[in-house]
C-alpha cells in the first residue's frame, strides 16, 4: 500500500474526540463524509448518523430486552444493527472519508457492537485500493489492541490533537 488511507484518532476518554471531530467536520462537504459520530447529548450518548445529521437515542438508562451493556453503560441493539448495516453502503457511496466513532472493548475484546462488519470495512479499505480515506476514533487505552487485533500496525496513522491541525 503506497499511501495510507486508513486513520485512527487516538486520545484518552474524555478528551474532546468527538467534540474536535465536529468541529473538523462542519468544514467538510457534507457530500464527502459517511460513517457516525457519538456525542454525549444531555448526559446520555447519541449517535449522529452522516452525512445526513440524523440524531439517533443510542444510550439508555437501564438494562432491558434488546440492550447491550458495555461497562456501566446500556445501549440500544437496534442502533448497533443498523449501523452496521449502513458500514456496507459507506464504501460503495465512494465518500473521501468514513468515520467511525468509536471502536473500543465490545469490539476489540468481544468482537461484538459494530463486528464482524467493521472488519469488513477495514479489509475493503485496506486491500481495495480504495481512494476513501477511514478515520476510525480508539481510546487511546485501547489503541495497541486495537492495532494488534485490525492488522494496522503498518497501515495506519495513528493521530491526536494534531490531526485536527493538519487535516482542516
Amino acid at each position: 500500500m503506497s499511501e495510507k488511507n486508513i486513520y485512527i484518532l487516538s486520545m484518552p476518554i474524555q478528551s474532546g474526540k468527538t467534540t474536535g471531530l465536529k468541529s473538523w467536520l462542519g468544514n467538510k462537504q457534507k457530500k464527502t463524509v459517511s460513517g457516525f459520530l457519538t456525542p454525549d447529548i444531555n448526559g446520555k450518548r447519541k449517535v449522529l448518523e452522516l452525512p445526513e445529521n440524523n440524531i439517533v437515542d443510542f444510550e439508555v438508562a437501564e438494562a432491558g430486552n434488546d440492550i447491550v451493556n458495555i461497562g456501566k453503560f446500556y445501549f440500544k441493539n437496534t442502533v448497533f444493527k443498523s449501523l452496521k448495516q449502513a458500514f456496507n453502503n459507506y464504501i460503495y457511496s465512494k465518500p473521501d472519508w468514513i468515520v467511525i466513532d468509536e471502536i473500543g472493548p465490545l469490539e476489540i475484546n468481544k468482537n461484538d457492537g459494530f463486528e464482524p462488519e467493521f472488519s469488513s470495512l477495514v479489509n475493503q479499505v485496506k486491500h481495495a485500493g480504495s481512494k476513501t480515506k477511514l478515520l476510525v476514533v480508539v481510546r487511546s487505552s485501547m489503541l495497541f489492541d486495537f492495532l494488534e487485533k485490525y492488522e494496522l500496525k503498518n497501515d495506519a496513522l495513528v493521530f491526536n490533537r494534531s490531526f485536527f491541525l493538519l487535516h482542516s
